[in-house]
């Protein structure tokens, strides 16, 4: 944990629906945002984007080849992935999302970007929230953070913004879309406590 963010392993552990490459390590360095693992935000933020992205390019290539080994994924089509078009298939708005606060608070709140189309495929500007690690941890606290606060312009891709739900929905409503997410994506096992889980950390003072 830092700053009460959990930070995922940088190997084959990775709890991402897809691996790490050295491409993808490339292009997260340099933008703060992976086209299949999320946003550089919180305690990330300035490691990627005051410091990180700055370094030259043999510098940013070298450190992307070394954790690109680590992880020893293949440099393969990810968009083909079926993890990823499983999770594409399951975002896309249908009116059965109506049904549960979860469901509901989802597409009027998160839809409208989190989402992608087979043809087009994932982007990093607009993340699949089913292949991310957010969604996949066993804590949810960074997937929590990132919707009380949301994704600052010196955060995650430079210069796309996520805005904060802090003021705009309760404890219950945030654990609803988490609980929602974690479900309808992932496959794994649910959080508990989300509740008291979302109170925490809207009552944390960190890096937000």
């Amino acid at each position: 944990m830092v700053d009460s963010w959990t930070a995922p392993a940088l190997t084959a552990a990775n709890p991402s629906g897809v691996p790490w490459t050295q491409a993808e390590f490339a292009r997260y360095l340099v933008t703060g945002a992976g086209t299949f693992h999320g946003v550089a935000a919180g305690p990330m933020g300035p490691v990627v984007h005051g410091g990180i992205a700055e370094l030259p390019e043999s510098d940013i290539a070298a450190i992307a080849t070394y954790l690109g080994d680590i992880v020893g994924a293949p440099e393969a089509d990810a968009q083909q992935s079926p993890v990823v078009l499983a999770s594409i298939a399951a975002g896309k708005p249908d009116p059965a999302y109506r049904q549960a606060l979860g469901e509901r608070l989802y597409v009027s709140a998160c839809a409208s970007c989190h989402y992608s189309v087979p043809e087009n495929g994932v982007t990093a500007a607009r993340p699949d929230l089913g292949i991310n690690s957010a969604t996949r941890e066993a804590d949810p606290s960074n997937l929590i953070h990132v919707i009380l606060d949301g994704v600052a312009v010196k955060e995650g891709s430079g210069g796309v913004v996520m805005p904060a739900y802090r003021e705009a929905l309760s404890d219950s409503q945030i654990a609803a879309i988490a609980e929602y997410l974690r479900a309808s994506r992932t496959g794994l096992p649910a959080w508990e406590n989300l509740d008291q889980r979302v109170a925490d950390l809207r009552a944390h003072v960190g890096t937000h």
